[in-house]
């Protein structure tokens, strides 16, 4: 009996972990929709967690809500009156939007989902927003206000799941690539040729030996750098010059130390007085 209640709460427990698992997966990519209410309600007739699955029912119902959109609206046309150039712009936005999500939902079929993505980055703001300043009989909102944000809303959901898939978390929190047009580059590198120019004309006109800031000329010229000749660290002389000043300080120490010393008597000088002396004792 008790190790039946353990697997009912090990199996409630599992199921529990991987509806919450699920439920913030679905949370993390309607977040980023601007209907979340609409987008949970898709996500949830998914028939498993898994990416792919929140990927086919997103394509599935995109087709066909899309398929939808564009034979009411293609309806509308027909009784449009003096509203049929508005309302031809709208159809012939539909028709686009149409048959990308009906290719979308054919790639998915072939296993080609990173062609989604592409896909549904190459549509237009202008494919996805129809005009909707038309009156539609029969109703005192036009619908095809709410019919435009659910487009929005597929094209963003498979952009977003189609990014999770492929481990990348949301295309709009991806930076887009910054571009620099040619003219922007051409004018970037001649900017650079002039100053490096510069630099070099620069550091041809100063002398060899010491530079301004006290180091020496050879330790702040870049060694990278192709000079017409090759200074040295330091200066030298081979010649050495008489300095006068340094000749007479020596001399004057010389004659001191010769004048204050005493002369020290040698043992050659004492030896003949011992004798001496000892002579006159005898």
């Amino acid at each position: 009996m008790y190790r039946i209640l353990l697997i009912f709460l090990a199996t409630t427990l599992v199921c529990s972990v991987a509806e919450a698992n699920t439920q913030q997966t679905v949370n993390e990519i309607c977040k980023q929709t601007i209907d979340i209410k609409f987008c949970n309600g898709i996500l949830a007739k998914a028939t498993s967690p898994s990416m792919k699955d929140l990927l086919n029912v997103t394509v599935t119902e995109a087709q066909r809500i899309s398929d939808d959109t564009y034979f009411f609206i293609s309806t509308i046309l027909l009784n449009a009156g003096n509203q049929r150039p508005v309302v031809q712009k709208c159809v012939d936005a539909y028709a686009v939007l149409n048959s990308s999500f009906t290719n979308a939902l054919s790639l998915f079929n072939s296993g080609r989902y990173a062609e989604i993505i592409t896909l549904m980055v190459n549509i237009s703001s202008e494919d996805v927003i129809c005009e909707t300043d038309f009156n539609v009989p029969g109703y005192n909102i036009n619908p095809m206000i709410e019919k435009n944000r659910e487009t929005k809303v597929f094209v963003a959901m498979e952009k977003i799941i189609g990014h999770m898939k492929y481990g990348k978390s949301s295309l709009h929190n991806e930076p887009e690539a910054k571009k620099t047009s040619p003219l922007r580059r051409t004018k970037q590198s001649s900017v650079s040729v002039k100053s490096s120019s510069q630099a070099t004309s620069h550091e041809k006109v100063k002398p060899s030996g010491v530079a301004n800031s006290g180091k020496p000329w050879s330790s702040i010229v870049d060694s990278s750098v192709d000079l017409p000749y090759k200074p040295s660290s330091t200066v030298t002389s081979s010649k050495k010059t008489f300095d006068p000043v340094t000749f007479l300080e020596n001399m004057s120490k010389s004659l001191a130390c010769a004048v204050w010393s005493e002369p020290q008597p040698s043992n050659l000088t004492k030896t003949p007085e011992v004798k001496e002396d000892a002579r006159l004792l005898r």
